[in-house]
């Protein structure tokens, strides 16, 4: 009778551990931490309980390759993941990364216009619109194909 109430006694106290150790991971993944980085919500995007707002001063903070927001018609884009896949080159999108690339966009850099396609293919970019909230759940999410090739964008 002892053996077995020694047995009871230890697989309660595994059980309770396991529980314990299981529920508390549970706990960490369920509550966000206050050193998390950046999320994105379904909406808009959050720090903590305070969502972005597209002011001039945070896109000049997106200047990077792998995080470069443009100004096109008072309209905020993620374009950094498209930039090295531009036909006209990287440098034509990389060089206006927090800044307004109205003009450029528009004359295709003094050389013409874009197409259709090529501003359908930018609004999969959009995140919100200047002095907005950030209204894309996922910035750079858009996947290129390769039927999007030069001719694409030659009008």
């Amino acid at each position: 009778m002892k053996k077995e109430l020694i047995i009871g006694i230890i697989g309660v106290v595994v059980f309770v551990g396991l529980t314990i150790f299981y529920g508390s991971q549970y706990n960490t993944m369920q509550s966000p931490s206050v050193n998390q980085p950046q999320t994105l919500g379904t909406t808009e995007t959050k720090i903590g309980t305070e969502p972005i707002i597209l002011t001039l001063s945070e896109i000049a903070k997106h200047t990077t390759s792998s995080d470069c927001w443009m100004i096109i018609s008072g309209k905020v884009y993620s374009v950094g993941s498209y930039a090295s896949a531009h036909p006209g080159g990287s440098r034509a999108i990389l060089s206006f990364c927090g800044k307004d690339g109205t003009v450029a966009f528009q004359t295709k850099g003094g050389k013409g216009s874009h197409s259709q396609n090529a501003v359908n293919l930018l609004a999969s970019y959009y995140i919100g619109d200047v002095g907005g909230k950030i209204k894309s759940a996922n910035p750079n999410t858009q996947s290129l194909s390769a039927s999007n090739t030069q001719e694409d964008y030659d009008d």
